[in-house]
């Protein structure tokens, strides 16, 4: 793919809102000399010249250049040996423009075709860069030095003064134009969700690592602390300490890698105290395996992995590695600016959780349910501080507790009819009034009984109205869906003019929980917060399988009416 580059550049600097003003010479650009860090690349490129020097000889700093692979020209396969070759045929566009700031007039353009590296030249010279770290030009040829350099992609972008992000879509909206009397405005375009950058995976680590982002497009600029969240990039104002799990993962899920090990190496140097010494950088080891490997270093860092839900916002790009243990969330969606809460609970030991997994291997499995009283801590975290699990090979260990319906299920008799609703109650009121049919349990380890909401609808429309059998049935299937958690019994339904009932919302599952067979598990010591909603991890055991299945979390409104007062089980569960 080949792009164009405009050195007349529009910026917001200065301006309320979106809109924007020319700048023939950029209102961005960098100090004339940069201080130099304590880590400097192997090589730099100088700029004046376009020439590679030994970075070690300089007494300054860099900057770093950041772009979409795919845009630097044409890519295709070399049959010869399997590997993605770029070649630069030398039809990128460079515009210059010669005009007057004062009466806003642009006397000429020209227009040259040139390679990417002349792109890049230019835009060092308009923002006054003397040294950039150019992939393309400062990583060795040969496959052994080339790997050391990747290695330490995370120090070459976390000590460069500034990175340059190349965007081409990133331009002005040619139908926002607004010519005043004091100046030309433009409304910058804002959709860079859909731009190439966005979508590449070695981008995430590159912006991730970098101290300043300076977004520079076919026409326009800006730095990348002034990137709203109107423009997507709400991520790239946090810092990479505060982020969890599940937050980079859904940045990562839905991003392009040209190689599929990249899906590892573009990530890994974002936790280099956790996995950089773990994981070796070379392409021929099996994908499998250093996959599996990536994730389970992951999930030891914290439990928000297990913080996913159905497919909503994008496709998962690792969606069809059904090679990967369920609790990667691979087939679903991971979410951000999301809060874990812990529950309070002793840890084990290594040696009992080492011992059960050698009794798992004989076919024996610890049954048996320890109690522990149910205390929420007010403590609320980025990272997670519940430790009671464990990651061995595939298999992802967790001791908490939970909520389960331990009896067979039978969706035939929670059948809901006419027969079946509930006597009103509120004579005084009308019955034509919005009430909630709520049902009565008891939960394991508790005296007290629980109301979960089941359904909201008026006495007449449910006892009289002509719609009542399509509602019998989302009764029905709602009742049949919080049986396979807790014994659930018609009998025990009731209105209710609460209006903050405790409701299980199961919409988020990856699946329904409609198999009769298979057994399913709230893990109730595993809260995440998103939005002031609760969220808990759902797991599947089907029939005949030693494994559970991680399936997505469940929203529970109002959890502590439904959780408090009482000592609930603790298990351990065996999660592939």
């Amino acid at each position: 793919m080949y792009i164009s580059y405009e050195t007349t550049e529009w910026t917001e600097k200065g301006l309320f809102g979106k809109h924007s003003k020319p700048y023939y010479d950029p209102a961005y650009t960098v100090p004339k000399k940069l201080p130099k860090p304590k880590f400097m690349p192997n090589k730099l490129v100088r700029v004046s010249d376009m020439q590679a020097v030994d970075a070690s000889q300089l007494n300054e700093g860099y900057c770093a250049i950041s772009y979409s692979w795919n845009q630097s020209g044409h890519i295709f396969l070399d049959e010869k040996d399997g590997k993605y070759k770029r070649k630069d045929e030398g039809k990128h566009v460079l515009i210059r423009s010669r005009g007057s700031i004062n009466d806003h007039a642009i006397y000429s353009v020209d227009e040259e075709e040139v390679r990417f590296t002349d792109i890049i030249q230019q835009i060092c010279r308009d923002i006054r860069i003397k040294y950039i770290w150019y992939d393309q030009m400062c990583l060795p040829e040969d496959d052994e030095h080339k790997r050391h350099e990747l290695s330490n992609m995370h120090h070459i972008y976390g000590n460069a003064y500034c990175t340059v992000a190349f965007v081409p879509e990133f331009c002005t909206d040619p139908g926002s134009y607004i010519k005043t009397r004091n100046d030309d405005q433009y409304v910058l375009g804002s959709a860079f969700g859909n731009y190439q950058w966005y979508q590449r995976l070695w981008t995430l680590e590159e912006a991730l690592k970098s101290e300043r982002l300076l977004f520079v497009g076919k026409d326009a600029h800006r730095w990348g602390n002034d990137m709203n969240s109107s423009y997507g990039m709400n991520i790239l104002s946090q810092k990479l300490d505060s982020l969890n799990v599940s937050e980079i993962l859904w940045h990562a899920h839905q991003r392009e890698s040209t190689r599929k090990h990249d899906r590892v190496f573009a990530l890994m140097h974002l936790f280099p105290d956790l996995i950089t010494d773990q994981i070796s950088f070379d392409y021929k080891q099996p994908i499998e395996d250093l996959m599996v490997q990536f994730y389970g270093l992951l999930a030891k860092k914290d439990i928000s992995i297990l913080y996913f839900q159905k497919p909503y916002a994008y496709k998962s790009k690792v969606r069809d590695y059904d090679f990967l243990p369920s609790w990667t969330g691979y087939h679903g969606e991971h979410n951000h600016d999301i809060n874990i809460k812990s529950v309070q609970m002793p840890k084990r030991r290594k040696r009992d959780r080492f011992h059960d997994y050698v009794l798992s291997w004989f076919g024996v499995h610890k049954e048996e349910n320890i109690q522990h009283s149910y205390e929420q801590q007010s403590i609320s975290t980025k990272k997670s501080m519940f430790q009671n699990y464990d990651v061995i090979e595939k298999t992802l260990h967790v001791t908490c507790t939970y909520i389960t319906n331990d009896q067979p299920n039978d969706f035939d008799s929670l059948t809901f009819g006419e027969q079946d609703v509930p006597a009103f109650p509120h004579r005084s009121s009308k019955q034509t009034n919005y009430y909630n049919l709520c049902v009565a349990v008891h939960l394991p380890g508790t005296r007290k009984v629980k109301h979960l909401y089941v359904y909201r609808t008026t006495y007449r429309d449910l006892a009289h109205g002509s719609s009542k059998e399509n509602e019998f049935k989302k009764i029905t299937k709602r009742l049949q869906q919080l049986s396979t958690f807790m014994e659930i019994k018609k009998e025990s339904m009731h209105w209710d003019d609460d209006s903050e009932p405790t409701k299980l919302d199961l919409k988020q599952l990856t699946e329904g929980v409609d198999d009769v067979s298979a057994k399913y598990v709230l893990l109730s010591g595993i809260l995440f917060e998103r939005n002031n909603s609760m969220f808990y991890p759902v797991i599947k055991k089907s029939q005949g399988e030693m494994y559970y299945k991680a399936i997505g979390v469940c929203k529970i409104e109002n959890p502590h009416t439904l959780l408090s007062n009482r000592k609930l089980p603790e298990k351990e569960f065996l999660i592939q």
